[in-house]
């Protein structure tokens, strides 16, 4: 009877070692204005090597806030191929990188409507967007509006 209780004791402590290594434990932000134009999409591969000196970068270490984020990146709807045909990444602004117990770092590339994590295209939910534009406003000590434009028609994009 002993010998179960120390193999479930065992399996009990990796399951718990394992959970913890899975949790996120820092966000990494780097960002330029969602809305700067180029000349030609910008993969998240080439974003540091871009835009360079306009990189902006923050380091979420709040639990709290930690979990709130990664909460709504879970919840991210997939982008639907007839309305986002583009099967790469997007047009890279925004890079977060989030970093887990186990030092493994799950990269993730946005724009102002996707997101590209893991191979797979993600629709930028409004919820994502204020909690992450809230973190860099802090940041800069601006207001949110710092990370909108107005299009022509004058209503916000988010």
């Amino acid at each position: 009877m002993n010998r179960i209780i120390d193999v479930l004791f065992v399996l009990l402590l990796a399951i718990c070692i394992d959970s913890k290594s899975q949790t996120t434990t820092t966000i990494k932000i780097y960002f330029v204005d969602l809305n700067i134009e180029t000349p030609f999409r910008i993969e998240c591969d080439n974003f540091k090597s871009f835009f360079k000196t306009e990189i902006d970068s923050i380091i979420i270490h709040n639990r709290t806030k930690i979990r709130t984020i990664v909460r709504e990146i879970n919840k991210l709807p997939l982008a639907d191929d007839s309305l986002y045909t583009l099967k790469s990444f997007p047009d890279t602004r925004m890079n977060l990188k989030l970093v887990h117990g186990n030092h493994t770092i799950t990269n993730l590339c946005i724009d102002r409507f996707t997101v590209y994590k893991n191979g797979q295209l993600f629709v930028l939910s409004a919820s994502l967007k204020s909690l992450i534009t809230e973190e860099i406003s802090l940041y800069l000590k601006k207001p949110k509006k710092y990370l909108y434009r107005c299009n022509t028609a004058g209503d916000r994009m988010h």
